[in-house]
């Protein structure tokens, strides 16, 4: 049940992750790369300080890698034109990381 639970949530943070910091920004900013690329990404890795927060761990390491994480999710959102391989992408690294 526990591995069920963390299969789905891999899945829905793919997605839903993904929709917001690379579909909501390359969709709206489209002609500032600033506002489409770069800011989307820094929130991104940002965003993943809670989880690191509650383990105590590397916090500047998993944010770093965050953010360069986001920052190559956006170019293959740009470089494919949508958001379907960066939420693929995404959710494969979720899935590698509760294995």
């Amino acid at each position: 049940m526990v591995l069920l639970l963390l299969t789905l949530t891999a899945f829905g943070n793919g997605l839903f992750e993904e929709l917001l910091w690379r579909g909501v920004y390359l969709r709206f900013f489209v002609d500032l790369p600033c506002y489409r690329v770069v800011w989307p990404s820094l929130w991104f890795g940002l965003w993943h300080v809670a989880p690191v927060m509650s383990r105590h761990g590397p916090v500047l390491a998993y944010v770093l890698g965050a953010m360069f994480l986001g920052l190559y999710l956006a170019f293959i959102a740009r470089r494919t034109g949508g958001v379907f391989w960066p939420i693929v992408a995404h959710t494969c690294g979720a899935l590698v990381a509760i294995a």
